[in-house]
């Protein structure tokens, strides 16, 4: 079974959530490249903006609905092909 990192922002409004994932992902030291699928279950005031990534990897998919299912995962997986998952 491979192993695929996952992480969690949560907060309250207004707390600078966006902010900090941005700076996250514009910070060589966290992604060396690796593709990385960010999921946005809410969007803030601010955007994401992909042109200040070191790398171009990233892969931003706005939810409507509260709920993932598998089938969200196998799109997901074909469309981005995330590293590390296997291609069945």
């Amino acid at each position: 079974m491979v192993q695929i990192p996952v992480y969690a922002f949560t907060g309250f409004l207004d707390a600078g959530k966006t902010k900090f994932i941005q700076e996250t992902l514009e910070d060589e030291r966290f992604n060396a490249g690796e593709r990385t699928l960010l999921l946005v279950f809410e969007e803030g005031e601010e955007e994401f903006d992909s042109t200040n990534y070191p790398h171009k990897n990233v892969f931003l998919e706005v939810l409507d609905q509260q709920t993932v299912t598998t089938k969200h995962c196998r799109r997901w997986r074909r469309s981005t092909r995330p590293s590390g998952w296997w291609q069945k």
